[in-house]
């Protein structure tokens, strides 16, 4: 069996593995072994300091991702009912409207749809932001918010004589609506500010919107033009 030698780092005489000083030149073998195990233990060390450093950063990302998750789902879960009169209404006393179908219906973000059906010759529907500044009972419109609006009417409600329309779809589109037909009707939709709607007061609907107070009777119904209007 050979005999395992090892070779002076100073000089290059051969010594035994066993051996703690070279024979030629002194150099003491023990104290230059241990600097240098010293140095492969810090280098091991520093090279597993980045793998650290990783994982503490992913664990701080994927913590800010849940924590964003959690608070997106605990918003959407304290707002989705924050309207009082959120909900679909319909008038209490079926025969304050005669025939007219009317159904008020406010989503919780505001929007307040106003919708009467007349059949199939007729419809209108309003769309209009609620506001509600004092925190009472009382909602009212809010007119710095565009109004939403679509009217199904018959043409010869407007007019029968062709320059007549043409003038009327020029002061619409003024307005920032337009018109359609479907057959003898006329769909007229589109959206306009307050300041319009009340300088044209489009078939009185400016009159109408000035005045839409909705008071909450806090017992699942409210009020509309002194008229009672309960959840459907």
């Amino acid at each position: 069996m050979e005999k395992e030698i090892k070779y002076c780092s100073q000089c290059g005489n051969k010594s035994s593995v066993m051996a703690k000083f070279c024979k030629a030149c002194g150099h003491n073998y023990v104290d230059s072994e241990t600097k240098v195990n010293e140095k492969k233990n810090q280098l091991k060390q520093e090279s597993h300091q980045p793998t650290k450093v990783k994982s503490k950063t992913k664990n701080k990302i994927i913590f800010l991702i849940v924590a964003v998750i959690l608070l997106i789902g605990a918003g959407f879960y304290f707002s989705k009912d924050t309207l009082a009169i959120a909900g679909e209404y319909q008038p209490s006393d079926d025969t304050s409207y005669g025939d007219d179908k009317v159904v008020v219906k406010i989503s919780n973000d505001s929007l307040m749809t106003l919708s009467s059906d007349y059949g199939s010759d007729e419809h209108y529907i309003i769309e209009a932001m609620l506001t509600n500044e004092n925190n009472s009972n009382y909602y009212e419109i809010d007119t710095n918010e565009k109004f939403a609006l679509e009217i199904k009417i018959p043409t010869s409600e407007i007019s029968d004589d062709p320059n007549d329309m043409i003038e009327f779809d020029q002061t619409i589109s003024d307005m920032g609506l337009s018109r359609t037909t479907e057959g003898e009707k006329s769909i007229i939709s589109g959206k306009m500010d307050y300041a319009e709607m009340q300088k044209f007061n489009f078939l009185e609907i400016g009159d109408i919107m000035e005045y839409i107070v909705i008071y909450d009777n806090n017992d699942g119904s409210i009020t509309i033009f002194d008229d009672v209007f309960i959840e459907k």
